[in-house]
């Protein structure tokens, strides 16, 4: 059975140190130490021993800069065998010798690396490779954990600086989908200071891997040209198939037809959940600020991502599930606490809400009643329920005593 994640990503460490494990048959226990050493600050953490969780989490980065200053020192033994100085720069000659002179720590040293992270990710190159290898002596998991722990203890500014040493060194995080929980604590620590750019800018970056997501384009002529020049062509096209399938689901908005509510919810999909959150967020955020074009394709978008992820969810729970109406998947989401408790976390019910005042906001007055009357009868949130039957009742007028 499929579970709704605590936040986003939330890749916890447990499941890092899961993933590492298949490398670990091929190094020695004490060179995967590090891993469980932050397991154990992860649930220090978790169990409010910040202290704890912190002095683990150092002890941690000290241990993997042990392991990486020892697998370099295997390598640097490597080039005194002069057979492998005359292979040169190239990882595929140098492998040959090393397994022609039995070099097995050597060969593990390479072979885990490139297991990893694949043999083009060096070029195929040793020097490219050992470059690479000094860069992991940075722990980004490590650090993210140190940074969420100053920002509970109310160090700020500490905590982005610990946030922003993890973002760094994304490219070396054992999950790769961890840079996306970095930058929604970097939003949230931007939120913090009230750094209006800041927040806005880490959500744009999780925005850029959504599989449709595309600001709006440029209206000043001079402004579209040089956007469309700063993209590299290889991207261009791809920015215009996200604008083209945000500016289809704007076009339907509106329309402003009551019926277009339920062909809104039942004709678009987005799978790219990573980025939800940020659409809450983002369309939030624009609205407030007073931009309501900003903020209709970010909500329009986030409500369908989030009804996207709600759906796989129910087809997993309950029995040949297949959608049929938007009340209805509200309704079946209701059911089940989790899913309530997920919508609430990541402000998906706040968001359905904002959708049909931003698109009241627009000139959408038709669709946004419908949407209304289908919030204020279904929504799982009572607080977002009651919101909304009030605004129902403002475009409305209110319903007649019985």
């Amino acid at each position: 059975m499929k579970t709704i994640r605590k936040n986003v990503v939330s890749v916890t460490f447990a499941a890092i140190f899961a993933l590492f494990c298949p490398l670990a048959f091929a190094k020695s226990y004490a060179e995967t130490d590090y891993f469980l050493t932050l397991r154990y600050a992860q649930n220090a953490f978790e169990n409010g021993d910040y202290g704890k969780a912190l002095a683990l989490a150092e002890k941690a980065k000290n241990e993997r800069i042990k392991s990486v200053e020892s697998e370099l020192k295997i390598l640097d033994q490597t080039q005194k065998i002069a057979a492998v100085r005359k292979a040169g720069d190239s990882l595929d000659d140098i492998m040959s010798e090393l397994r022609q002179r039995n070099q097995a720590k050597a060969i593990e040293v390479i072979e885990n690396y490139v297991y990893k992270y694949g043999k083009d990710k060096f070029d195929g190159k040793f020097s490219k490779l050992k470059e690479f290898i000094v860069r992991t002596k940075n722990f980004p998991e490590s650090d993210f954990l140190i940074g969420k722990i100053y920002r509970l203890e109310g160090e700020t500014s500490v905590a982005e600086e610990y946030m922003n040493k993890a973002y760094d060194k994304k490219d070396i995080l054992n999950v790769p989908d961890l840079k996306y929980d970095i930058l929604y604590e970097l939003a949230e620590i931007s939120k913090d200071k009230h750094d209006n750019d800041g927040y806005e800018r880490y959500f744009k970056n999780i925005l850029k891997d959504d599989k449709y997501y595309a600001d709006e384009e440029p209206k000043d002529a001079n402004a579209a040209k040089s956007a469309k020049e700063a993209i590299p062509a290889e991207n261009s096209r791809a920015i215009h198939n996200k604008r083209a399938y945000m500016n289809s689901i704007v076009r339907l908005i509106k329309t402003n037809r009551a019926d277009s509510v339920e062909k809104f919810f039942l004709m678009y999909r987005n799978d790219s959940d990573i980025s939800t959150k940020a659409l809450a967020g983002l369309s939030d955020f624009y609205f407030k600020q007073g931009q309501n074009e900003k903020a209709l394709r970010c909500s329009a978008l986030g409500c369908i991502t989030a009804l996207t992820k709600i759906e796989e969810i129910l087809k997993d729970r309950v029995t040949d599930y297949t959608y049929t109406s938007f009340s209805d998947l509200l309704k079946k989401a209701s059911s089940y606490s989790d899913i309530v408790s997920w919508g609430n976390k990541n402000g998906i019910w706040q968001m359905y809400f904002n959708f049909a005042e931003i698109a009241n906001s627009c000139g959408c007055k038709n669709f946004a009643q419908e949407l209304f009357s289908i919030l204020k009868d279904y929504e799982p949130e009572a607080y977002w329920k009651n919101r909304a039957e009030r605004s129902y009742e403002k475009l409305t007028g209110p319903a007649p005593l019985q």
